[in-house]
């Protein structure tokens, strides 16, 4: 922990001093949140967030987006990032070069967005010289908050809950002035659900479904229950999950899996970590215990990315989630 203070202290202090010498050059090289915001106080507006609350001046354009969960509101609300952070898992190292690829959501993407490095920790040097009015990321971390808003405003949500996307949408819509937007999205995401929620129902109402969270690393499997993203949207297309509690992704070891799984008609595997799908299908379908599970004699075991199902969130995963589960239990039965 000491080190990681440390190594994160020595990349802030030349940032720091960065900030600093623009701040002091005047206005012809003051930063874009100068340049782009000179807005009366009539034009701004307080946006409470979970680590606190950040006054918003007119509505940004040049918008960091760290992590897939706000790159995918950002871009359901119409709006391009100027700059994007990926997770640890499968992040570039080229910091402060244009990406070339993103997972899931690149096709939706047509801005040539920066690289400013990994979700958690962002290349704080990019960040300055990208000089962004608005940077979007996620957690509740209070020393996170301060540095990034020494760059430019920041906000920062959570959203591995169930629908708690919904509320991010909301609040960055309000700072982005996209509030009605934001309802358009919100009601095809609804309308898209209780589509696939009736067509899925011949399914839905005869089986169960266990939703788990795997790599070969972990100790056991993570069980999601109702009150996570992944299992509440499953909830809302109308199959009743199995779960050992009403906590969200409890650990259960190998040898307690076969007694919760009894009751699984249906089970969906998460390849989380650093793991890919192939590798979480390949140790499952090596594991005797795994392969006499009623599920896997039924071959109604699915193996899915844990980066759209429980790292994205938002309307957009929904949707691809919503397709893909109609191609794993409707197209290919």
């Amino acid at each position: 922990m000491v080190q990681k203070i440390d190594r994160f202290t020595k990349l802030f202090l030349p940032v720091t001093l960065t900030i600093a010498l623009a701040t002091s050059c005047g206005s012809n090289s003051a930063p874009n949140a100068t340049n782009n915001l000179q807005s009366s106080e009539a034009e701004c507006q307080a946006i409470k967030h979970e680590a606190g609350q950040t006054k918003i001046c007119g509505h940004p354009t040049e918008i960091v987006a760290l992590g897939p969960y706000m790159l995918g509101i950002l871009l359901s609300l119409g709006v391009q990032p100027a700059g994007y952070a990926e997770t640890r898992y499968i992040g570039s190292n080229n910091f402060g070069e244009k990406l070339q690829q993103i997972k899931y959501l690149g096709k939706y993407v047509n801005s040539n967005p920066i690289n400013v490095g990994t979700r958690n920790e962002p290349s704080l040097e990019v960040l300055v010289k990208l000089n962004p009015d608005l940077i979007l990321g996620e957690g509740t971390s209070s020393q996170k908050f301060a540095n990034l808003s020494r760059i430019a405003p920041t906000l920062l949500f959570t959203g591995s809950e169930d629908e708690e996307w919904k509320s991010s949408l909301k609040k960055i819509a309000q700072a982005l002035g996209r509030e009605e937007k934001a309802q358009q999205v919100i009601k095809a995401h609804e309308q898209r659900v209780a589509e696939a929620r009736a067509d899925l129902a011949p399914v839905a109402s005869q089986k169960k479904v266990l939703l788990l969270d795997y790599n070969p690393s972990m100790s056991g499997f993570g069980v999601d229950s109702g009150e996570s993203y992944a299992g509440g949207l499953l909830e809302d297309l109308g199959f009743p999950l199995v779960t050992p509690t009403d906590k969200q992704a409890e650990l259960i070891s190998l040898e307690a899996l076969p007694q919760l799984a009894e009751d699984a008609d249906i089970i969906f595997v998460m390849a989380s970590g650093n793991s890919s799908v192939a590798q979480v299908r390949k140790k499952w379908e090596e594991n005797s215990l795994l392969r006499k599970l009623p599920a896997s004699q039924t071959q109604q075991v699915y193996f899915v990315d844990y980066q759209l199902w429980s790292r994205t969130y938002g309307p957009i995963a929904a949707k691809l989630m919503i397709d893909q589960i109609r191609e794993l239990l409707l197209e290919s039965n």
